[in-house]
């Protein structure tokens, strides 16, 4: 295993050095020096940002929360008294993966009249949210098959009871879900596959779940949850200090290790994206103090290399994106400011692009993002403002 995850990392440093050499070299012009990454291209456009279409209703449709994976995006929407709804929406935006075209599928997912979502997530293959029926004392997860969603009954993978209740977190990669539970003892980290279906592990209400506990400190409560299909990543802060924390979830051995410590690291993760590059090996971007973006390659739930790898430095970045749809290195987009807000852009490192920004629009974007392949869907950090969609040529 150590000769393994020795020639897997050779392998990968290569990759990212050959990467980082080319990328540097075509940006800079011939005769000077080589300059840090700094992705730029002469024309490149942006469209303007979009409402997310929502079904015809008597009253204003409002988008509460979206989430982007390939050609599909889903969104839950605010429950409008005294009109009864389904508040879960799967829109397909087809082959062309954008959305406003001829080709874009709107349909509202089945048996979500009336319920508040609290959390969902999805990829290619299912959708995944974490549900509160009024009248009811507690939330329940739920999935969907993508093909079904409009017309059949949803799958219940856990219902929450008088000790065990969820959070409102929730993540799927490939056939891996993960969400968080408090019972007497704490916060518990659940996880299920729906290929063990009807089997131990499985995502059926039925199928006893995965447990993982990450043994936080009193005052840690979880941030938020990510995952792959081999490793889940869970971001704590603490309610009395600044301090944050970073542990990986090694699903095959149901243990964990704290990965980034704000302390002892001496930087602030502003934002992370795990992201499957090959088997048993994870790519990690994160964002750190606004002005570095870093990797980190994850074997056995452990770093392969000593320290992460910074691909970009001396930024202002204000919001990380990574696209989830693909096990491509470096598919990832962020925000940056220029010094002394002199521009504002929208970059991807591969392919290296750039685009400009106005001052409104930037500030419309700031909060989370989700990106993929041009598609590009506003988490924003108003709550007054819902999500909106943009695509970059």
């Amino acid at each position: 295993m150590d000769k393994l995850r020795l020639l897997a990392g050779a392998v990968t440093l290569l990759i990212l050095v050959s990467f980082i050499v080319f990328t540097e070299a075509k940006l800079t012009p011939s005769g000077t020096a080589s300059q840090p990454v700094n992705p730029q291209l002469p024309t490149p456009s942006c469209t303007a940002l979009r409402d997310l279409p929502v079904p015809s209703a008597p009253f204003q449709q409002i988008v509460k929360d979206a989430r982007l994976f390939g050609k599909y995006i889903s969104y839950s929407l605010m429950q409008q008294a005294p009109y009864s709804q389904n508040n879960l929406v799967l829109l397909d935006m087809g082959a062309d993966h954008r959305l406003f075209t001829s080709d874009d599928s709107l349909q509202t997912v089945a048996n979500t009249t009336e319920i508040t979502i609290h959390d969902l997530d999805l990829n290619d293959k299912n959708l995944v949210w974490i549900e509160h029926v009024p009248g009811f004392l507690y939330a329940n997860l739920k999935s969907c098959d993508l093909d079904y969603c409009a017309v059949s009954e949803p799958n219940v993978i856990f219902i929450s009871n008088e000790t065990q209740y969820l959070e409102h977190n929730v993540a799927m990669s490939d056939s891996r879900v993960v969400w968080t539970v408090r019972d007497p003892k704490g916060l518990l980290i659940m996880f299920c596959d729906f290929n063990k279906n009807g089997a131990d592990g499985g995502c059926l209400n039925n199928d006893k779940k995965n447990v993982v506990n990450i043994y936080q400190q009193r005052d840690e409560y979880i941030h938020s949850v990510k995952t792959t299909q081999n490793f889940g990543y869970v971001l704590t802060k603490a309610l009395t200090s600044p301090k944050a924390k970073l542990y990986i979830m090694n699903y095959s051995t149901n243990t964990s290790s704290m990965y980034y410590d704000e302390v002892r690291d001496g930087s602030q993760i502003n934002d992370f994206f795990p992201i499957s590059s090959q088997q048993n090996l994870n790519v990690i971007y994160m964002l750190e103090n606004n002005t570095v973006v870093s990797v980190g390659f994850i074997s056995d739930g452990k770093e392969i290399f000593q320290n992460r790898m910074k691909v970009l430095v001396n930024k202002t970045i204000d919001v990380l994106a990574a696209d989830r749809n693909t096990k491509d290195l470096f598919k990832f987009a962020y925000l940056e400011r220029g010094s002394n807000g002199t521009g504002y852009y929208i970059k991807t490192l591969s392919p290296p692009k750039s685009y400009n920004l106005d001052s409104v629009d930037y500030q419309q974007i700031l909060g989370q993002i989700s990106y993929s392949r041009n598609s590009f869907i506003t988490q924003k950090l108003n709550p007054i403002l819902p999500p909106a969609y943009f695509y970059c040529e």
